[in-house]
């Protein structure tokens, strides 16, 4: 099988001889119809689930503004704390780790803890026992904020944090990622005036770690989140791309059908 498909040698790479004991060449050149058909659907926006591709853009995701906000905020946090809890479940955390632990390099320290993806107490209270001779923020990520383990982590790690430095700086170094206008975490930040970030809505969670919910603890953790999102943009007019030789995308999803198709 000779499909490689690569936008740029120093990028992403898909090689569909890894698949060839399953599915041969001509298969998933005959799929090429049905694959412009669904992307013709994705980038209309005319099929299910279309408030939900805010993501496909990645330049527009986040305003300019609102990321020279995000990046002095995190960087003021960091000047600050040692460790930052990140408190989310599901998408709210998953994009942001495995973006963080693709990026960083063996031995390198890492900044970030992550809260709230369990109800375990034994979990939870080895994290406190590593955070007690530490100095730490807490960035909680929830969209309606009445998650139940994001909400119970929360609970824990905030009285953690105002019984060791007190309640006013404490709210300082609490940061919020939620709903614009509504729910509950965002009635409870701007009462306390934590500061805050939004959560796009048209941004679903599993997509949801080029927005704020992923940007702000990979700033904090010193990533590079402009090379990120620059990155991010090149991919997105790469995936516009309607060969396979072009693009990884549309030969990594007709692979992925044709095997699924095949119940492997």
């Amino acid at each position: 099988m000779t499909f490689v498909s690569a936008f740029d040698d120093k990028t992403i790479r898909l090689d569909a001889d890894l698949v060839k004991s399953h599915l041969d060449e001509q298969a998933i050149a005959d799929l090429r119809p049905e694959v412009d058909a669904a992307v013709e659907t994705l980038h209309s926006r005319s099929g299910a689930g279309s408030d939900y591709l805010g993501w496909l853009d990645p330049a527009t995701i986040i305003p300019d503004d609102e990321l020279v906000v995000l990046k002095n905020v995190a960087r003021q946090l960091k000047s600050e704390t040692q460790e930052l809890v990140v408190i989310g479940i599901g998408g709210s955390y998953l994009g942001t780790r495995a973006c963080h632990d693709a990026l960083q390099s063996p031995g390198e320290p890492c900044f970030l803890n992550y809260a709230g993806i369990n109800m375990s107490g034994h979990y939870h209270l080895h994290l406190l026992s590593k955070l007690e001779v530490k100095n730490f923020g807490i960035n909680i990520i929830s969209k309606s904020g009445t998650t139940t383990e994001p909400g119970i982590a929360f609970r824990i790690f905030r009285k953690a944090l105002e019984d060791e430095v007190g309640k006013e700086i404490a709210s300082r170094r609490i940061v919020a990622t939620t709903d614009k206008s509504k729910g509950a975490l965002r009635e409870l930040a701007v009462k306390e005036d934590w500061q805050t970030f939004i959560v796009p809505d048209d941004v679903g969670g599993r997509f949801s770690v080029l927005t704020p919910v992923g940007l702000f603890p990979l700033a904090y953790a010193g990533v590079d989140i402009d090379a990120i999102l620059a990155g991010a943009t090149e991919t997105a007019v790469a995936c516009r791309e309607k060969s396979y030789e072009r693009n990884p995308a549309r030969l990594y999803a007709a692979i992925r059908f044709l095997l699924y198709r095949k119940r492997i």
